[in-house]
């Protein structure tokens, strides 16, 4: 496997904030005096990890939750995509189950077309290919 590389993209004049992060989060159990939704509790979690004003939480993934959270003593890792200060949850796991957030980078230029994937929690390459465009034959 080849070597990853880090860069210190703030050395280059860039910015890491990927749209796709993640975090874990531990909740305070719900009790006799505060018996807030598990749901509402975890985007409030998610919102004061994130500093974030609003977070959608879909349908498909609140089904999970309790499951998740009572199998990992009340803690979560969640995956949440950024735009400003909205959030959007993309993936509920166990924290057993965390891992790395991954992006792919593509680039499609007019002769070669260059392929890295990418951990999005640190600006990581952990892969990277290239190789020529088919469509160079046809100009």
């Amino acid at each position: 496997m080849a070597e990853t590389q880090q860069f210190d993209l703030t050395r280059h004049g860039l910015d890491h904030t990927p749209l796709v992060r993640s975090a874990v989060l531990e909740l305070e159990p719900p009790s006799l005096k505060d018996n807030t939704g598990l749901a509402e509790r975890f985007v409030s979690a998610l919102k004061e990890a994130a500093a974030l004003k609003e977070v959608r939480f879909p349908v498909f993934l609140a089904g999970r939750l309790k499951d998740i959270l009572l199998q990992s003593d009340f803690k979560a890792w969640a995956a949440f995509h950024v735009q400003a200060d909205q959030g959007c949850l993309v993936d509920v796991r166990p924290v057993s189950r965390a891992g790395p957030v991954y992006g792919l980078a593509v680039d499609i230029g007019s002769t070669t077309l260059s392929f890295a994937l990418l951990d999005l929690d640190i600006p990581q390459v952990i892969g990277e290919i290239s190789l020529t465009n088919p469509q160079v034959e046809y100009g």
